[in-house]
């Protein structure tokens, strides 16, 4: 005796659903000595940045370079002169550091 199986198989033809994925936008802001008007990524503020001048690895480099030249009485002056200083720019709002300018 002989069986027989018949399967059947229907095909449904499904299109992928779509994925709409947002991706957020990102500005680029030049830093720089002064202050600058940005968004803050932290707090969402459109915010004007305060800034604060920093001792850098070239303002210690300068002073390295002057005492090396024998003018170690104004050796120190980088480190008090902020054009010879790193820019760090900060969030007014929530003082979340948003960059640093360096001085090179």
């Amino acid at each position: 005796m002989a069986l027989s199986t018949t399967t059947t198989t229907t095909v449904v033809n499904t299109a992928p659903t779509p994925v709409v994925i947002a991706q957020p936008t990102v500005t680029v802001v030049s830093l720089g000595r002064h202050p600058v008007t940005m968004t803050c990524p932290m707090c969402k503020a459109t915010v004007t940045t305060r800034i604060r001048s920093e001792c850098g690895m070239g303002s210690w480099l300068i002073c390295l370079v002057l005492f090396l030249l024998g003018l170690e009485l104004c050796c120190w002056l980088p480190l008090i002169i902020p054009s010879c200083q790193d820019t760090a720019h900060f969030c007014p709002n929530c003082n979340h550091h948003l960059g640093t300018k360096a001085m090179c």
